[in-house]
């Protein structure tokens, strides 16, 4: 299966609309759909975007019981709840709902980064932002001592 990869920008139009990167398109228009599942990252402000296949698979890994726990729950709403299904338009386009659109803080561009199974949708700058700090946490990490190394004495 073809993943979703690469950084792309483009405009969104007064009504909402955006033209999702031609790639990512062949990645959703292989499983044989023509839209893409969105919902938003409950932990950034981003939109977070994958095909239904990956919704399906997904669905297929809770456990499907009577009473689940709270967390089980808590994930299961976070995600189905809020997934709205954009369909492309002849031009390769999809709508940005409102509350998509405020959650990111999008304005006149979005960034589709893709991050192989899934895709995100940011604020070009917000995007940009948090690469620089991520850069950073794995510059941190990558030189602290490693565990059972001696703690760096040789």
């Amino acid at each position: 299966m073809t993943k979703f990869i690469g950084t792309w920008i483009h405009q969104i139009d007064a009504k909402g609309r955006v033209s999702v990167p031609a790639s990512f398109r062949t990645v959703v228009q292989a499983a044989g759909r023509n839209d893409v599942a969105l919902y938003p990252s409950p932990f950034e402000a981003y939109v977070n975007g994958c095909g239904f296949d990956r919704i399906d698979s997904l669905a297929n890994s809770i456990k499907d019981q009577l009473h689940p726990t709270a967390e089980e729950d808590d994930e299961s709403l976070s995600l189905f709840g809020e997934i709205y299904g954009a369909t492309f338009d002849g031009d390769g386009r999809i709508v940005l709902k409102d509350e998509f659109i405020q959650h990111a803080n999008l304005s006149s561009h979005a960034a589709f980064v893709g991050v192989g199974h899934r895709f995100q949708i940011w604020q070009p700058e917000a995007l940009q932002a948090a690469r620089t700090q991520m850069r950073l946490r794995l510059v941190a990490k990558r030189k602290q001592p490693s565990q059972g190394d001696g703690g760096g004495q040789t």
